[in-house]
């Protein structure tokens, strides 16, 4: 049977193109009334999409120039201050490696360079690193009370506290302040972390000992390593058997035959 053709009268009562053409025209209405409102809300709409694209791409700058910042004061902390004279200045000049002829400038320099890191908000871990590598520079330059002070600040984080008190406990040596080195020597040897285990700081304070020539202190210092060492041999343990540090010296079994070689060698003296 054939479809019969509507007639132009029953298009128009067509439920669903009634429903169509009631909708379009108040689409078209709408547009005709409120066509401002619709491009302001499209005008927000591209606006904030612009927002979110440029923050994304001010934050990877920021990550960038955290990162570039980082790596000039560490270079000009660890930049040699040279006379003016000294011939090593053309060896300098022709590496393209950092210098400085005076103390002040480097000290500058690096002020600038730390007070523009600081302006970008870093994180707590990049501001350590960063007054790490300020307090190493003040120790070399002699200003020892700055650099304790950053020192001591630093030591409040425990990521970092190895570091920081290994370079404490130095410019106490340095100064002659043998019982506030022994006294930083004593805490590095309590810490065992991944980045300074037990016995590294044991044998840290035990060569103290040797150097303030208390030989039985010493000994029975490194005897601690031994015992530490054969008590701890068989416990599981997250971190590899041999940390970097101990790795950087010899693997565990050397660096117990060491300790007990710098027993007998001191027992014979």
């Amino acid at each position: 049977m054939q479809r019969r053709k509507l007639k132009k009268q029953e298009i128009r009562k067509d439920p669903f193109r009634e429903f169509l053409a009631k909708t379009f025209t108040e689409i078209e209405t709408s547009l005709e009334t409120n066509w401002k409102s619709y491009l302001i809300g499209f005008i927000t709409l591209i606006v904030a999409i612009a927002l979110i694209y440029f923050y994304i791409q001010s934050v990877q700058l920021k990550k960038e120039k955290t990162s570039y910042l980082i790596t000039q004061i560490l270079e000009t902390a660890q930049s040699p201050v040279l006379d003016k004279n000294d011939p090593k200045i053309d060896n300098y000049k022709k590496s393209q490696m950092k210098y400085f002829t005076s103390s002040d400038d480097k000290a500058t320099e690096l002020k600038k360079q730390i007070k523009e890191f600081e302006d970008l908000s870093p994180s707590k871990d990049q501001k350590c690193a960063v007054m790490l590598a300020k307090a190493s520079s003040d120790a070399k330059s002699g200003n020892y009370s700055e650099a304790l002070k950053t020192l001591e600040e630093i030591s409040r984080n425990s990521k970092y506290k190895p570091s920081a008190l290994q370079m404490m406990a130095n410019i106490y040596e340095i100064q002659k302040e043998n019982e506030k080195a022994e006294n930083i020597y004593k805490e590095l040897s309590k810490l065992n972390s991944p980045d300074l285990p037990k016995p590294i700081g044991l044998k840290l304070l035990a060569q103290f000992y040797e150097r303030q020539n208390k030989k039985d202190d010493a000994i029975k210092t490194y005897k601690d390593i031994l015992t530490f060492m054969e008590q701890n041999k068989n416990k599981e343990s997250k971190e590899p058997p041999e940390t970097l540090l101990l790795k950087a010296q010899s693997p565990q079994t050397d660096f117990a035959s060491q300790i007990r070689q710098k027993i007998t060698e001191l027992q014979s003296k």
